[in-house]
């Protein structure tokens, strides 16, 4: 999909099985529509069948094919009665265009058909900001595109950016918020919708792959772990809204990508590799589950390279903690197993280069982090 090695091994090694287009085939998005209780998920296509769009009831029962004749379907979104639909005719370094298509939701008929771009893109996941607009990821142009719906024009919106992937509105603080995925480390960051410069909020060891908010501002974050065929046992996250914690709600994913919120407070989960969409009931975790431990501290900071970490707010006796240059390179780890009684750590790092660095703390299914400015 977006990772390229890994579609070699697709194809060559998925177990074959028999689809028809009324079955969920490659599932990569997934929405929900409140007012007619309904999913619409999107499917790549495969050998004996085109790509399609097919509708599930509020149970998640597969009722029609809502819009066949696709190809490469990613993202799709939802404004008014129009279905969005991000189509793209080929994968990596193809030379087919792909499309952004506008869908009638209550005909069926297709509205907008519109050319994003030629080949060397593959576009991701899309997202609106409720404001007649849509934004668009492209993990192999390394761009995320701004559409405005009234004039139908197309513009660059971020640019030069490591494989934005998942994408969606913080309509609490009105902003678009984007995952740069990387293998070793990836990041959350935020942007106003007027553009300018964007902000890293959030680090996350391994890839990201989609992000949804949920109303009270609280957000779901979907991961692939593997590489090459080791695929299954994956994670899905809910991180808070000021993106300082997050806590891992299920692993038992394969592939998990396009994410929505359903009927009865569940989280439906796009599973790639495993032609099934996973509902997570968010109800069987409750509110205490979901309680950040203290942050640690680092001082001095900024700092010549020698810092203490002040580790004390955590009561796991085993943690990792690392640093990450601002290009996602680790260039440090530790495996903490026994802490001073003060739970301080010192840290000879001076070998480091004057910049901004990341330092996190993994505890249990957590990820922490503070900023490092070495000078």
């Amino acid at each position: 999909m977006k990772h390229f090695p890994l579609l070699i091994f697709v194809a060559l090694f998925v177990p074959v099985f028999a689809i028809s287009q009324d079955t969920l085939s490659y599932p990569t998005d997934i929405i929900y529509d409140s007012q007619n209780e309904e999913y619409y998920v999107s499917n790549w296509a495969d050998e004996d069948y085109p790509g399609y769009i097919l509708k599930l009831n509020a149970a998640g029962e597969v009722t029609e094919n809502f819009y066949p004749g696709l190809d490469l379907p990613g993202g799709i979104c939802q404004v008014g009665d129009t279905l969005y639909v991000l189509n793209n005719k080929d994968l990596y370094g193809g030379n087919q265009p792909s499309y952004l298509l506008g869908i009638d939701m209550n005909t069926g008929q297709k509205i907008v058909d519109v050319e994003i771009g030629t080949g060397g893109i593959y576009v991701d996941m899309v997202t609106t900001d409720n404001k007649g607009n849509l934004y668009i990821t492209d993990s192999e142009n390394l761009k995320i595109y701004k559409y405005n719906i009234q004039s139908q024009t197309f513009e660059d919106f971020v640019t030069n950016i490591n494989k934005p992937i998942g994408i969606c509105y913080n309509e609490i603080d009105d902003q678009i918020m984007f995952t740069i995925s990387k293998s070793n480390i990836s990041y959350v960051a935020a942007i106003s919708p007027e553009g300018g410069n964007f902000t890293t909020m959030f680090y996350h060891t391994g890839w990201l792959e989609g992000i949804v908010m949920n109303s009270n501002g609280d957000y779901y974050l979907s991961s692939w772990t593997g590489s090459g065929g080791n695929w299954g046992s994956e994670p899905v996250y809910k991180a808070s809204h000021a993106l300082d914690w997050k806590f891992l709600l299920n692993n038992n994913n394969n592939r998990p990508f396009g994410m929505c919120l359903g009927k009865d407070n569940h989280l439906a989960v796009c599973n790639w590799g495993s032609h099934v969409i996973n509902f997570i009931d968010l109800t069987l975790f409750g509110t205490n589950e979901l309680q950040p431990l203290s942050s640690f501290k680092i001082y001095p900071n900024p700092s010549e390279g020698n810092v203490q970490i002040d580790l004390s707010g955590f009561e796991a006796s085993n943690l990792d903690l690392s640093v990450y240059d601002i290009s996602g390179k680790e260039v440090f780890n530790k495996k903490i197993v026994d802490r001073n009684m003060n739970g301080k750590e010192n840290l000879d790092l001076d070998f480091l280069e004057t910049g901004t660095y990341i330092v996190t703390v993994l505890n249990d299914n957590t990820v922490y982090h503070q900023k490092l400015i070495v000078y």
